[in-house]
């Protein structure tokens, strides 16, 4: 699961609640939401719709931001 997060969020599709959920048989909030709301917060994760992704300008940082996941 974190192998998921980790490598689909280094995309700019990032990556899909939906697709964690049909190929985990769990909710990602369930499993990371404390990363996920923190980064959310913090706006170095962008939600739109179902998708979550880490938006342009922080790119240059995600190794810091993903280690949240890990």
């Amino acid at each position: 699961m974190s192998e998921f997060v980790f490598l689909g969020l280094r995309t700019r599709k990032g990556i899909s609640e939906i697709e964690f959920k049909n190929r985990f048989n769990k909710d990602i909030y369930d499993v990371f939401g404390e990363a996920i709301n923190k980064n959310i917060k913090r706006g170095t994760i962008d939600k739109a719709e179902d998708r979550l992704t880490i938006p342009k300008e922080y790119l240059y940082v995600s190794n810091g931001i993903l280690v949240d996941f890990v």
